[in-house]
């Protein structure tokens, strides 16, 4: 886009968020990330001494055509990360043009047949397509795996050490059935729903990943569970990212302590909790709000970043408010 034509619509951009900031009582700021990957920067990362050649990034989900997502997000990859392994697992049927110029790019393209039962929440597709993405990594010898989704984008070029530091830097404590914790990001990642972790960006040694995401597909249908009036009976259910978080403690041998306290504990000393915004995460599904769930007015949909872990996982707060997740005030 021409200089002078950005420049305008920042301007006009900020007349009308200062125009509806007024008689508000929020303040409203903006921020835009280019469409294409030619338009970011060249790679900056400045980290040394990680081999990127044992990290793959498995994208996977259907292909998102507008503004060309998924195909300018692989290509933006391929340019951040040019010695890593990127595997698009996807669906048969997917547009095949697009298929086409991903694979042209030295990506790795997995089509599977999408599960005749999607499961609650559709938790069986992203079961599938991530599955498969893992397993093709294994094939290649790699020994971490970034799971992403072809909705998302993360544009930092310093997201993979980020990630594999992070690891390194917050050892697991106790190895129990699992090598190293496994990474997950702050977004959807919620305090007061036990066990709700974000299945959306992952990262890990490809081991525990397996143990994560290659598990049975769920069965269940809404219409059989019980209902829900609490945030505690909302996680029981194991609904969503609940039923992988649970699946995993149980394939790590942990039993599930239905309480904030046992929630916390497997979120401190099994996972570590990033922030997506040092990872420059952009992702518009269902609003465009770029800080989701801060509301400042309600605890219900508050989110776990990395300063409440890092709190978190230095020791358990005497008090903690087991009352808000059976309360039906809060559901």
């Amino acid at each position: 886009m021409n200089i002078k034509v950005i420049g305008w619509v920042k301007k006009t951009i900020e007349y009308c968020l200062g125009f509806l900031e007024k008689p508000s009582k929020s303040f409203l700021t903006y921020h835009a990330r280019p469409k294409r990957s030619d338009d970011t920067l060249i790679n900056l990362s400045y980290c040394k001494g990680l081999d990127l050649h044992k990290i793959a990034i498995v994208v996977q989900g259907p292909l998102v055509l507008d503004d060309d997502l998924t195909f300018e997000t692989i290509k933006l990859y391929k340019k951040n990360f040019p010695s890593s392994r990127i595997v698009l697992s996807t669906w048969e049927g997917e547009d095949d043009e697009t298929i086409g110029a991903i694979e042209r790019l030295n990506v790795d393209v997995i089509k599977s047949k999408k599960p005749l039962m999607a499961g609650v929440a559709n938790v069986n597709f992203q079961i599938a397509s991530t599955s498969a993405g893992i397993k093709h990594a294994t094939s290649l010898a790699c020994e971490y795996v970034l799971k992403t989704r072809t909705d998302q984008r993360i544009y930092s070029s310093q997201a993979l050490h980020f990630c594999y530091l992070s690891i390194k830097r917050f050892p697991l404590q106790n190895n129990n059935g699992q090598r190293e914790r496994i990474i997950a990001f702050n977004l959807n990642t919620f305090m007061f729903r036990p066990y709700s972790v974000s299945d959306m960006i992952n990262f890990g040694h490809i081991d525990d990943m397996k143990k994560y995401w290659c598990i049975e597909f769920d069965t269940r249908e809404l219409k059989d569970l019980p209902s829900a009036d609490t945030l505690l009976g909302w996680s029981k259910q194991k609904l969503a990212e609940v039923y992988f978080v649970s699946s995993f403690v149980d394939n790590v041998g942990e039993e599930l302590v239905w309480s904030l306290e046992g929630s916390w504990k497997v979120v401190a000393e099994r996972f570590c909790i990033l922030n997506t915004y040092d990872i420059d995460l952009y992702w518009k599904k269902y609003t465009r709000k770029e800080f989701r769930h801060e509301n400042y007015i309600s605890s219900k949909d508050r989110q776990i970043n990395f300063a409440d872990w890092l709190i978190l996982q230095s020791g358990m707060p005497q008090d903690i408010p087991e009352e808000l997740i059976s309360s039906t005030q809060n559901f």
